[in-house]
Parts: structure tokens; C-alpha cells; sequence
């Protein structure tokens, strides 16, 4: 039987291996959150997955906008 590692389905790894970006990718997600306004579409109604985890069956559609009075670039 081939067994998979143990933290092969954490998003960064873990143990020894563990992504050396893990802290850099969770700080530019935080910053993204914070900083912009985001929201579901006004119609949308999740439907569940329920395969192995609960998890939205579209992919949970997000609409992401930046600061009010951001420059363009």
C-alpha cells in the first residue's frame, strides 16, 4: 500500500519540509483581506460538497475590490 505523508494535504506542508514561504503567503493573504472589500454575489446561495469535507460545490465565488481611493496602475 502507498501511504502519502502525513502533512501532504496541509497547505504549506509541515515538519522539517515546511514551505519556506508559508508565513510570507499567509501575511499577503491577511493584507488582502484587510485592506480590500470583498463580498458574495448578492444572489448567491452556497451549495454544499459534501465529498470529504463540507466545502462550497462552485468554489464560493468572491468579489474582491480594492481600497476606496486606490490609484490604478
Amino acid at each position: 500500500m502507498d501511504k502519502s505523508h502525513r502533512n501532504a494535504w496541509i497547505p504549506f506542508g509541515g515538519g522539517v519540509h515546511k514551505c519556506i514561504g508559508l508565513h510570507f503567503g499567509t501575511l499577503e493573504v491577511h493584507e488582502m483581506l484587510l485592506r480590500h472589500r470583498w463580498t458574495v454575489p448578492d444572489n448567491y446561495r452556497v451549495r454544499w460538497d459534501n465529498t470529504s469535507l463540507p466545502v462550497p460545490a462552485d468554489g464560493l465565488p468572491v468579489l474582491l475590490r480594492p481600497p476606496t481611493g486606490a490609484g490604478q496602475p
